[in-house]
Parts: structure tokens; C-alpha cells; sequence
């Protein structure tokens, strides 16, 4: 049999004479996700290589194909990763896809944006409408159902646009009949609806609404799933979630969303909605009462623009400042008005070094698009340093239009402590921390601002929140050290320094640190 060797896809490696493989982005049941220049259209993508025991299964592998290449036929739609090639590559099925990169802070999944910031009611209704209309449009392109429906499998790019991504499980027909087709069980066991686990049972959209109706339970409760799970680890999963899924009674939410959640998870197909477009019927009537307005679909010139967009901000990633202005101005040339893209571009002119030109943009922005939030932002980071006072009041107005927005009210906390407004500084702090209490580098710049306040009881708690939530961070380490010996607790600073030296040996503050107080103690 062939050796499949994984440390073969290493950067600089060239796959099939074709994709540039940067660096390595991800990892799933379906193997590793890759992130490459494609060297024919000159744009960047992400790679997914077959694991090396799937490839080896020659039926599965081809199975894969069939489905990848049926995916690839979907054409582009403004909800659906689009598929650029398929191919083998040393024996294994890799499939080339549309990159969506991520945001500011690193988030590029809905499972990723829910673990880290509560999602407001509109923005929840909008996705979930966004989600409807990408399978509706899979279905009219021959989708039975997707099989795997679930917030890891859900994107959301820059433009704050979800996408639904991994067909791999996905049952297809190549007729128009919508007709059902036996199920091989398969899929994410807190995702899936009862008939999904059974052999033999037949599934189609309704399985996949009742997949759709937990990921929206999970957006309007902050990541909760509508079920408790058992700690026990010698559980058989499969069937203890078959029974679950059998058995729990959905907990009633305060919340618009409840009818329509409670209706996703009826038990048996026949009870639930029929059909997405129902779904996003009731859902848009949610937008309209929430929003004032009706829900609007994204045109093609916005959707091509916000394509460009992503290439733009993929292209910032890997440092390559002209591709991204070059992509940049493909999206302004095809809709001059897209808001992103405009946004986008003083962020990579003031990168270049072109702060003028960039703040006459954003400046621009807040007078035409004055219900934007990020153009307020972006000017508030050129303010930080020299004039925070000036900075703190585009912080203000990003907020008001974007309460949760978390880099607004870190940054706006750093301004205020640069002006020496402890009391303030604090306040920005303890609003970020609200929105996602487990943000660790919100709780350290807290800590670190009460460490200089020399509460050093209060700081040494926080600190070790921090490590609770990132134990491998040195520098919390150090100065939770830096704290204890505040509070003249010798043995626990020591302790501390040793273990930020543990991590990193080479750590020079903890070394520093852990030097003054054995000479001030000898």
C-alpha cells in the first residue's frame, strides 16, 4: 500500500505545479487546511488535503470527489464557499477553496465568533437568514441535505458575511424529485437530529433545519447548546447523543427567536419547518420589526466587490501590501459605494505609511456612512498615542454605534490610562470584560493597570484568571510574581517567576525579577 507522509506539505511546497503552500491555517475530519497562492489566477485560497487513512479508502476518496465536484458546480453565491479545483496530490483528494480570512482578532468561524463575543439579536437574525438562503440555494442545485451542519462549518468573512462551507458529508441527487436518500450515520453528534442517527432512516432538508434550529439556540443563548452533556468519559457518544436527541425537552428563551427555534427541533421531520425558504419568511419578519427595515440581499456588483474585498485582506496576511490596494481597487471599480472595501483601503494606505490619505477616507466614511462603526474606530488608532483625548472620542462614537465592539473599548481604556483616568480606564476594561468574560487579554490589561495602581490583591486575582484562561502566558505569570512580592508573599512570587521560566526559559523579566528578590531576601 502507499505511504501517505504528512510533513510532506511544508511551506514553499508546490502542489500539482499549481498552489504555493504558505502555511499550514487548520485542521478537521477531513485533514489539514492549507493556505496557498494559486499560481494560475494569482489570488490565495485554502487548500484541504484528505487525511492519509481517508485517501487510502479508494471508495471513500472517490465518493468525496463526486460530492467536491457537484460542491464546485454550485457557482458562486454570496453564502456558500465557492470551490476552485479538485485534484489528487500524491494519491490523497485535495480541494481547493475560496480563503476566508479573518477579522482583526483573528476570528474567522461562527463557532470562533460565538466563543468569543456575546452576538447581538440583529446580527443573529441576519446570519440566520444568511444560512437560510445559502441552503436554498445548495437545494436548487441538487443538495438533499448537508449532514453536518454546525458553527465550525459556518464562516464569516470581513464583511461580516456568513458562509457555509464542508459539503464532505453532504448527500446530493442528481435529479430534481428532492427525494430522500438512506442515511449512513454521520456528522457532529450535538448537531444532529434524531434520524441522522439511525441506519437505513432517510434524511433530507428537515434533518438539516434541525441542525440549523440548535446553531441559532446556540446564537441567541451565547453558545449554549439546548441540552446539558454529561461529564462522564467512558460514555458510548453516538448513542448517548441518539438518546439526547430523543429525549430532551428544547428550554424555553426569552427571546423572538424561541417559536422558531422551538419549531426546528421538533422531533420527528413532519413537525418541523418544511422547507428553509419558511424559515427565512419568519425570519425576515423578525428583521423588519428589529431592523426597520426590510432585510436586503446583497447584489452581484457587492458581492464580486466583496470577493475582491477578502482577496484584499487575505493578501495583507501574508505582507503583500500592493496586491491588497490592487484588490482593493478591483472591488471599488465595481461598486465605488461598497463601504468595506472603502474602509479597507485607508487601513492599507495607513499601513504604507500614508496616514494623511487614509484619514481624509475614514473622515470621509463618518460623513457619508454615518452609521458605520470601524471608520470611527480606525480613526481613533491613528489618535492613540499623540492625541488620546481626541482618540477617546471616536472610540465613544464606534460604540455607540457598535456597543460590543471589544477593540473599541480595550483601546479606549489604553487612552484613558495614558491620560492617567485610572477610574475610566477601569470602566472600558470592565464593559469589555462584560461582553466576554473570557477574553484574557482584556482581564491582563486590567491587572496590569491595577498592578501599577499597586492593588496588588486585586491584580494577583486577575492575573491568575488569566492563566486559568491561558496558561502558557509568561508574562502573567511574571507579574502575578510581581504582585506577591507586593504583598511581601516571597515564596508565591518565587514560585511564579519560576514557572514563566519554566515556559520560557529565556524570559528576561522573570529572570531579572526572580534575581532582585533572592538578593533582597539573602
Amino acid at each position: 500500500m502507499e505511504q501517505f507522509v504528512e510533513e510532506d506539505i511544508i511551506p514553499e511546497t508546490v502542489i500539482r505545479d499549481r498552489f504555493l503552500v504558505h502555511r499550514k491555517i487548520g485542521e478537521g475530519g477531513f485533514g489539514n487546511v492549507f493556505l496557498v497562492s494559486d499560481l494560475e489566477t494569482k489570488e490565495l485560497c485554502a487548500l484541504k488535503m484528505l487525511r492519509p487513512e481517508l485517501a487510502a479508502n479508494k471508495s471513500l476518496q472517490e465518493k468525496f470527489q463526486d460530492e467536491a465536484m457537484i460542491w464546485m458546480q454550485f457557482g458562486k453565491h454570496p453564502n456558500i464557499v465557492g470551490v476552485r479545483s479538485i485534484d489528487l496530490y500524491n494519491g490523497r483528494l485535495f480541494i481547493a477553496l475560496e480563503f476566508v480570512p479573518p477579522n482583526e482578532s483573528g476570528v474567522n468561524s461562527l463557532n470562533q465568533v460565538i466563543a468569543q463575543t456575546k452576538v447581538s439579536y440583529l446580527q443573529t437574525v441576519i446570519w440566520a437568514i444568511q444560512l437560510c438562503r445559502g441552503m436554498i440555494y445548495a437545494q436548487a442545485h441538487g443538495l438533499i441535505a448537508h449532514r453536518d451542519l454546525k458553527p465550525g462549518n459556518l464562516m464569516i468573512d470581513p464583511n461580516q458575511m456568513l458562509k457555509i462551507t464542508d459539503f464532505g458529508l453532504a448527500i446530493f441527487s442528481a435529479t430534481e424529485s428532492g427525494s430522500v436518500l438512506f442515511n449512513d450515520p454521520s456528522g457532529t453528534p450535538a448537531y444532529m437530529p434524531p434520524e441522522q442517527f439511525e441506519f437505513g432512516s432517510t434524511v433530507d432538508m428537515r434533518s438539516d433545519i434541525y441542525s440549523f434550529g440548535i446553531i441559532l439556540f446556540n446564537l441567541a443563548t451565547n453558545g449554549r447548546l439546548p441540552f446539558e452533556i454529561s461529564a462522564e468519559r467512558d460514555l458510548d457518544v453516538f448513542n448517548y447523543f441518539y438518546l439526547l436527541h430523543r429525549t430532551y425537552k428544547v428550554p424555553r428563551i426569552d427571546s423572538p427567536l424561541n417559536a422558531i427555534i422551538t419549531r426546528c427541533l421538533e422531533k420527528i421531520p413532519d413537525g418541523r419547518y418544511q422547507s428553509f425558504e419558511d424559515i427565512s419568511s419568519d425570519l425576515e419578519d423578525l428583521h423588519l420589526e428589529a431592523a426597520g427595515k426590510p432585510f436586503r440581499e446583497i447584489s452581484v456588483e457587492e458581492m464580486n466587490a466583496a470577493e475582491h474585498n477578502n482577496f484584499a485582506v487575505s493578501f495583507s496576511l501574508i505582507g503583500d501590501a500592493q496586491s491588497a490596494l490592487r484588490h482593493i481597487d478591483k472591488a471599488l471599480d465595481i461598486a465605488p459605494y461598497y463601504s468595506p472595501a472603502i474602509n479597507n483601503k485607508a487601513a492599507f494606505l495607513a499601513a504604507l505609511g500614508r496616514v494623511e490619505e487614509a484619514s481624509q477616507i475614514w473622515l470621509g466614511l463618518t460623513h457619508d456612512e454615518p452609521a458605520l462603526a470601524r471608520p470611527f474606530y480606525n480613526l481613533g488608532n491613528l489618535f492613540m498615542n499623540n492625541r488620546p483625548e481626541r482618540a477617546i472620542g471616536f472610540y465613544e462614537e464606534t460604540l455607540r454605534r457598535e456597543p460590543n465592539y471589544i477593540p473599541a473599548l480595550v483601546n479606549m481604556g489604553i487612552c484613558h490610562k495614558i491620560l492617567g483616568d485610572t477610574l475610566n480606564a477601569i470602566r472600558a476594561y470592565d464593559r469589555a470584560i462584560e461582553f466576554d468574560p473570557r477574553d484574557s487579554q482584556v482581564i491582563y490589561n486590567k491587572a496590569f493597570l491595577l498592578y501599577e495602581c499597586d492593588e496588588f490583591e486585586l491584580a494577583a486575582r486577575l492575573f491568575d484568571e488569566v492563566i486559568q484562561l491561558n496558561p502558557s502566558n509568561v508574562s502573567a505569570y511574571n507579574y502575578l510574581g510581581l504582585c506577591y512580592r507586593g504583598l511581601h508573599a516571597c515564596e508565591l512570587a518565587l514560585e511564579n517567576f519560576d514557572r514563566a521560566l519554566e515556559i520560557q526559559p529565556d524570559y528576561l523579566f522573570a529572570i531579572r525579577n526572580r534575581e532582585e528578590l533572592l538578593a533582597a531576601n539573602n
